[in-house]
């Protein structure tokens, strides 16, 4: 695999925000990749995945190679507003609820087509009485009126950084996997 192909894709991908139910986009990221290598079609299924099918010299009669990478990473979900500032969100992955209270968060919007445009905001505690839902409350001067159905809040961790021939970023797991699966079709 061609390493600077890699990074720079990786960095692209690794850069955007996703959670489960929320991968818009990463599957917009990808088909901006796909669209000049025509020998790679895009087929999505009726639960939202994407299936990538490489039509070149492959002989038909043989059985194709499958390689699979999921497109989110742990995050919460909008579930509704409690105040101006203040939200509940619901917990989408497993993690501890030690991990996710406390925790500063950038809540996005599918519905935007901003992948930028964020919302900073705090993990301010568990919501009594239920399981796995959680009071987020968005920080001062921050537009609290852009959170709403469609939001989705990911972990407020720096930026992507390599590192010699490490990467360090936000949601490796499994974006780092799609990079790889995307050069690997590249270069068939």
């Amino acid at each position: 695999m061609r390493a600077r192909g890699f990074f720079t894709l990786a960095k692209e991908l690794l850069s955007l925000p996703t959670a489960p139910y929320h991968e818009r986009f990463v599957t917009e990221a990808i088909g901006e990749y796909l669209a000049p290598r025509k020998q790679i079609s895009c087929k999505t299924d009726r639960f939202g995945n994407l299936h990538l099918i490489y039509r070149g010299s492959m002989d038909r009669s043989q059985t194709p190679i499958v390689a699979t990478a999921h497109l989110d990473h742990p995050a919460l979900g909008w579930v509704s507003k409690q105040g101006k500032r203040e939200f509940v969100f619901e917990s989408l992955g497993r993690l501890p609820a030690s991990r996710i209270v406390g925790a500063p968060v950038r809540i996005y919007d599918v519905n935007n087509d901003d992948a930028v445009m964020c919302v900073r905001a705090r993990v301010a505690g568990r919501v009594a009485g239920t399981e796995g839902h959680f009071r987020v409350r968005a920080e001062a001067k921050q537009p609290a009126h852009l959170v709403g159905p469609g939001s989705f809040a990911v972990w407020d961790l720096p930026p992507l950084q390599r590192r010699g021939n490490r990467i360090y970023a936000r949601a490796c797991d499994d974006l780092a996997g799609v990079a790889v699966g995307l050069c690997w079709l590249d270069q068939l």
